[in-house]
């Protein structure tokens, strides 16, 4: 049942990294909305383009098939996101705003989902059919991965509308501990929803014939298994037919059972293939893949702050598509080869149930129809499944010896434990790191002795101490913070965008100091004497009406809009940003 998401959780995880990253360590041009807009619309017409291309150039359309057409998509929408202007503005609409990473990364998936879905189902003249056929094709296309966005846009609002509930009821909870809850509620809220999302919005009816469906439910029962209902897996949607469990709890369960497929099985062959889908069940096999996932995903988080701290310790900052390539390729190997593994040694459990249940020849059967149905050649391999011949050469061992099934149970037990095991260890890990300044404390104690003693630093040092301010700024260690901006500016006196940093570090700290603000004030007045640049008059703006001096904050925050306006240094603010500074400092109320 992963098949149909695994685009979209590769879109996630790089997009996430993307945005997680924060502005770029590098100046550069940054794209306001209605370029941002532009860009958008751009990837639309290159999904459209996409789709046009013949199969026998770029692969399959079939939406649970990777093909070169999807990861071609994938890999410019990426590099795209990566870019830093298209990053800076990106940043830029997000920061300051309560939940606008979570719904900014929730409008970049939106638009891959329609960009994606038009590289499955072109429209116009290369498409097959009329208009109308083409569109009910594009509408069933971009149902596949609805309900994981909608899951996503759902936990968006939530945990919108708890946050400030939330923040008043954990305020003197640990940081470990309020992050343990978060995940929690959200494991919840994916367990309960996904299995009536995919139900919706792949608009599944009860298996037909209501004898298949009878049959089905009554060797679920004799299983020890309940599910809700017996519905149809889509096979003209999904371009295959099988059968498949969705769900982890009782009355939040589904089995999907591929109405072609249960015409053509007997009723032994039936019962054995509602074995097989048993076992999951009973083996808790999604729990374990839940689990695998839930592991990777910290393990991802992880990698990403290594690879950030690990480049501020080695003095070599990762530049960003590097970063997202190898979380990419993370993902890649953990699919393949982890929950692969993991995959087929279920796959395999599942199949000793099935043997047990109904015996070698009505298991032989169903599968020799299975591959039969979705032309798959017996030889073929498969990286998640085992092939067909594999499994029926193993059914033909264990047959004949059946002491091989208990054996593989014992493997699949250790494999369990071991995973609990590791995934306990990750979690513990992660709570460590989000309770603790650990991270941050052995950068520090790394690179203190070195700033000390470099007198002429080479670019790459200036650059991983101006991250490594920013990171202290960003986590509100400013007393860190500023020793570090000092530091640059020691190193670099002219440079304006030191001397704006520290500036307006020292004009927004709380308590104010008044040697603080005329320190900021003279830093601020310099900066702006050397770099038309909107957001460098934006803190000279502020450095004046903290200082009292209203009537020049209210021209120089007008300077910044007019800077602003012109595209000239704008940073990482967008235009409403700098018109409601004017407006905030009584510069009147701009359009």
């Amino acid at each position: 049942m992963l098949l149909p998401f695994l685009p979209y959780l590769f879109a996630l995880s790089g997009a996430t990294l993307v945005l997680a990253l924060g502005e770029p360590l590098v100046d550069a041009t940054v794209l306001g909305p209605v370029e941002l807009g532009l860009a958008a619309l751009g990837l639309l017409a290159l999904g459209l383009l996409v789709g046009h291309v013949p199969e026998a150039m770029l692969g399959s359309r079939v939406p649970t098939r990777i093909s070169l057409r999807r990861v071609l998509l994938l890999g410019m929408w990426l590099g795209l996101l990566a870019a830093p202007p298209l990053h800076g503005g990106l940043f830029a609409l997000a920061r300051g705003r309560p939940g606008g990473d979570e719904a900014l990364l929730l409008a970049v998936l939106a638009i891959y989902w329609l960009a994606d879905s038009f590289t499955l189902q072109p429209l116009g003249p290369g498409g097959a059919g009329g208009a109308a056929a083409q569109v009910r094709r594009l509408l069933r296309h971009l149902g596949v991965p609805l309900p994981l966005l909608l899951l996503y846009a759902g936990g968006v609002v939530l945990n919108a509308l708890a946050q400030p509930l939330g923040a008043a009821a954990a305020g003197g909870l640990p940081g470990w501990l309020r992050t343990a809850l978060q995940m929690t509620g959200a494991l919840a809220l994916m367990v309960l929803l996904t299995p009536h999302l995919i139900r919706w919005c792949w608009a599944l009816p009860p298996l037909r014939p209501p004898e298949s469906e009878r049959l089905v439910a009554e060797e679920l029962a004799a299983n020890g298994v309940r599910a809700t209902r017996v519905l149809e897996w889509p096979e003209p949607l999904m371009g295959s037919i099988t059968a498949g469990v969705v769900g982890l709890v009782p009355g939040f369960r589904f089995l999907l059972f591929g109405p072609t497929l249960a015409r053509a099985l007997t009723p032994e062959e039936l019962r054995a293939v509602t074995a097989h889908e048993a076992a999951h069940v009973r083996h808790r096999h999604l729990w374990y893949y839940l689990a695998a996932i839930l592991a990777f995903a910290i393990v991802f988080q992880l990698l990403s702050q290594a690879l950030v701290l690990g480049g501020l310790v080695v003095r070599a900052v990762p530049p960003l598509w590097l970063m997202v390539t190898l979380e990419v390729l993370a993902l890649v190997a953990f699919l393949r080869f982890g929950l692969g593994f993991l995959s087929r040694q279920f796959e395999r459990q599942a199949d000793g149930h099935a043997l047990r249940r109904t015996g070698l020849a009505p298991f032989q059967a169903a599968m020799a129809k299975v591959a039969l149905l979705n032309r798959i050649p017996i030889e073929a391999d498969n990286w998640h499944h085992y092939g067909v011949g594999r499994r029926l050469e193993f059914a033909r061992q264990a047959s004949a010896e059946p002491d091989r099934l208990a054996r593989h149970d014992r493997r699949v037990a250790r494999i369990k434990a071991l995973g609990l095991v590791a995934l306990v260890a990750i979690v513990a890990v992660q709570l460590a790191l989000v309770g603790t300044d650990a991270a941050n404390r052995v950068v520090e104690r790394v690179w203190e002795p070195r700033i000390a003693g470099i007198a002429e630093p080479t670019p790459t040092e200036l650059r991983l101490l101006e991250a490594l301010a920013m990171y202290a700024y960003e986590q509100r260690d400013l007393v860190r913070a500023e020793r570090y901006f000092r530091r640059l500016i020691a190193w670099r006196p002219d440079d304006p965008r030191d001397q704006n940093n520290l500036a307006w570090l020292l004009a927004t700290r709380e308590p104010a100091e008044r040697q603080a603000l005329d320190e900021s004030l003279r830093l601020a007045m310099s900066a702006a004497q050397t770099s038309e640049s909107a957001y460098i008059w934006d803190t000279l703006a502020e450095a004046y009406a903290r200082g009292g001096h209203a009537e020049k904050a209210r021209a120089a925050a007008a300077h910044a809009l007019e800077l602003a306006e012109g595209g000239q240094g704008r940073g990482e603010a967008s235009l409403a940003y700098y018109r409601a500074r004017l407006r905030a400092l009584g510069g009147g109320t701009m359009p």
